[in-house]
């Protein structure tokens, strides 16, 4: 009931936020609103992610006693001193720190008590100390869980973000040291580097000859060290890692999007000619191309930045009778359109719900005309005359790069999706009082490969 709470509460943030979108749209299109349009859609999606939710978990109090229960997950950045929790959804919530637990589980990511040494000597390159001995404080810490196992590996992030890994040697937990400092010769300064940690994995995991070669080739990092000891358990283990934080992968997905447009094109203005003052037809028009989205980092999944390069087209035509009697016709054929590659940017918020995904985006569009129509006919019919045909521009000079405001709402199922997406764009016009405007609907299928 709790999670499900949770779900409604932040499908109404994001149905408020769509109607804040399109509300917007409606309003206007000027360049003063854009970027206060997009400022308060990333200040939305920031709101909605910041409602950390409670997660089936469990703990081990100081008896290692397990205690299952509830977790308020915040997605750590750096090592939590303290967590929520509740045995139960209605239950009092508790706040437990160093002193009440010895261990917690939560998300997919298991942190141990533990009393170690932290290194806190600066890293920058401007701020590399000039001893040969690093600066060591101890303290008690919750250790995230990288590998657990026979040999296990931890993790922890300091207040200044530097990363430290530790093995466990029986109950002792062993800083690998990796350490940086400045040295001077003849009055120019050097990096040394004190990389002990490869000697120390080395003596860790002496019963596997088989990884020698990759110890000299490791760097300091989680995934370095990891993939180290991945080899040792695939190779000369006879037991299995209990348990192993995974890396986000696959933070990037790509696929191809096809679909149809609705396009409407209007020109405003003082100088506007009265040609282009007129309704023109609706150009519906297929659309293709391929997306590619890069997923951010510790965001649940749930915010990506999206590309898609589309080609897009619209035809825009009217008919303006001038005048028409028995012995004398005159009419105008208005004719527009212009075919684009064009390139979207966005911003993605995903909000899964059981099996389908929930998604809004919102972002800019840049286009670049590769071919355009832009005339106006004029049919002259007079009795017993020849008719009279002439053709001119419809617009001088017309611009062939366009920008627009993007916002659309979707659906994802496994690897297909669905969208409706609006945009708003500033057309072909380039003068001070005509202002052209096209406003495009479209309806996008995606597959992600």
């Amino acid at each position: 009931m709790l999670k499900s709470d949770g779900v409604n509460k932040e499908i109404l943030h994001f149905a408020a936020i769509y109607k804040l979108v399109i509300y917007s749209f409606q309003i206007s299109m000027n360049k003063f609103f854009l970027p206060l349009l997009l400022v308060i859609f990333f200040h939305c999606v920031s709101q909605t992610f910041a409602q950390n939710g409670w997660e089936v978990g469990y703990i081990l109090d100081t008896q290692n006693d397990t205690i299952p229960g509830l977790i308020k997950y915040k997605n750590w950045f750096r090592n939590p001193d303290n967590i929520e929790f509740k045995k139960s959804g209605e239950d009092i919530v508790q706040e437990l720190g160093i002193s009440d637990i010895t261990a917690f589980s939560v998300h997919g990511e298991k942190y141990f008590k533990a009393f170690v040494d932290i290194d806190i000597s600066p890293d920058g390159m401007n701020d590399l100390p000039e001893t040969s001995v690093p600066t060591i404080v101890a303290d008690t810490v919750f250790l995230l869980v990288l590998v657990e196992g026979e040999k296990s590996l931890f993790q922890f992030k300091t207040d200044k973000d530097k990363i430290q890994l530790y093995i466990k040697n029986n109950s002792k937990f062993e800083l690998l040291t990796n350490y940086r400092y400045k040295r001077y010769v003849n009055e120019s300064p050097t990096v040394v580097v004190v990389d002990a940690f490869k000697q120390q994995l080395r003596y860790y995991l002496a019963d596997c000859k088989q990884i020698e070669n990759k110890l000299n080739l490791i760097t300091y990092s989680d995934r370095s060290i990891n993939k180290l000891f991945d080899s040792y358990y695939d190779n000369c283990s006879d037991t299995k890692q209990i348990s192993r934080k995974e890396r986000e992968s696959k933070l990037t997905e790509f696929g191809a999007v096809a679909g149809v447009s609705l396009s409407n094109l209007k020109f405003y203005g003082r100088d506007t000619p009265v040609d282009l003052l007129t309704d023109f037809d609706k150009s519906t028009n297929i659309t293709f191309g391929a997306f590619i989205n890069f997923i951010i980092p510790r965001t649940r999944r749930r915010v990506s930045f999206c590309n898609d390069l589309l080609y897009t087209s619209y035809s825009a035509k009217s008919n303006i009778i001038f005048q028409s009697s028995e012995n004398y016709h005159r009419e105008k054929n208005v004719n527009i359109g212009y075919n684009y590659l064009k390139l979207s940017s966005l911003i993605r918020y995903q909000l899964p719900v059981k099996t389908v995904s929930i998604f809004f985006n919102a972002g800019v569009s840049n286009a670049l005309a590769i071919s355009k129509t832009n005339k106006i006919t004029t049919h002259v019919l007079v009795t017993n005359l020849a008719p009279e045909v002439s053709v001119k521009e419809a617009i001088s000079t017309p611009r062939n790069y366009e920008q627009g405001l993007v916002v659309g709402l979707g659906l994802k199922f496994k690897k297909y999706g669905f969208e409706f997406r609006r945009e708003g764009s500033n057309g072909m016009a380039t003068y001070l009082l005509m202002d052209s405007r096209v406003t495009r609907y479209y309806g996008l299928f995606s597959y992600q490969f």
